[in-house]
């Protein structure tokens, strides 16, 4: 069994291409010892995205059932119990079937993959959405002008990738909570106290991302293994 911080070849080494790129197994480290990386999903077998939505919407389902629980409480615990389970399982079909019909849809649209960048430093790590999909190679050359690793204006690149991202998450080490791996699944769960940050990593650089994430969050935020 290979050890954090070696892959299956044997322990992972800091390489410097043509470029004058310098990547630590795939991710592109930055002078400012930032490091950065494109995870490209796989929607149809990695189910994460489509599971975490649908536990959303379930625990949303419940809020119906909890109203018309208080409001026919009067009738007796047992009737009002029936009610919401009836409304709260109702409810929960309907999400189901809707959840499950739109990611297929944006699944498709999306041609089965979805393309994200993470950037990370001692302080904590940012999660970027993209506005549209770009190839994983085309993300990647972003990133390294934005790292100024590569030849090309870094601060237009920055500005670009700025314009270009829909949306982004940011998880601070210093205040996570708690750590759930499910390297199966490629991702690393880094929750805060209303941030719940998922982190996407390759096989190749899987457990260099996980020992940064432990290292600087410290041995006293708890970590599952799944």
């Amino acid at each position: 069994m290979k050890k954090h911080g070696e892959t299956a070849e044997g322990p992972i080494q800091m390489k410097t291409d043509e470029a004058g790129v310098q990547s630590y197994a795939g991710v592109l480290v930055s002078e400012d010892s930032v490091l950065r990386w494109v995870y490209e999903l796989d929607m149809w077998r990695n189910p994460t995205v489509l599971v975490t939505v649908w536990k959303i919407f379930g625990m949303c389902s419940l809020l119906p059932g909890l109203i018309v629980f208080f409001g026919s409480i009067n009738e007796g615990i047992e009737a009002a119990l029936f009610n919401f389970l009836k409304v709260a399982s109702i409810m929960f079909g309907i999400m189901t079937v809707l959840v499950f019909f739109a990611y297929a849809v944006l699944a498709a649209i999306y041609g089965g993959k979805y393309c994200v960048a993470f950037e990370m430093d001692k302080d904590g790590v940012r999660h970027i959405q993209m506005k549209k999909q770009f190839e994983k190679g085309q993300l990647m050359a972003m990133l390294a002008i934005v790292a100024g690793l590569a030849t090309g204006n870094a601060a237009a690149a920055a500005a670009g990738l700025n314009a270009a991202s829909m949306q982004s998450q940011y998880s601070q080490f210093n205040k996570v909570k708690s750590i759930v791996v499910n390297e199966k699944r490629q991702v690393i769960y880094v929750n805060q106290t209303l941030i719940h940050n998922q982190v996407y990593a390759d096989p190749g650089y899987f457990t260099v991302v996980l020992d940064y994430i432990l290292k600087h969050c410290g041995k006293q935020v708890p970590v599952k293994y799944r």
